[in-house]
């Protein structure tokens, strides 16, 4: 069975120094691969992405971890 990732929060990297922040609405597997549809929040103007992305190409963020790693810097 393969985990429910929709409503969790995502990041990708974007020339590396860009973060886009997202969450998925949607997962479905393709050619055995598992894709996420997601719904970018801050995309810097006039950059666009697809909306469907493979799961190795976003960061599923862990809000807690992040939040603890971050505010121990």
């Amino acid at each position: 069975m393969i985990k429910d990732f929709i409503d969790e929060p995502v990041v990708k990297v974007i020339n590396t120094n860009i973060l886009c922040f997202g969450k998925i609405i949607e997962q479905e597997i393709r050619n055995k691969w598992l894709w996420f549809n997601i719904d970018w929040k801050d995309l810097p103007d006039p950059m666009t992405l697809p909306q469907w992305h493979r799961c190795n190409t976003v960061i599923v963020i862990e809000k807690e971890k992040t939040i603890n790693v971050l505010e121990g810097l």
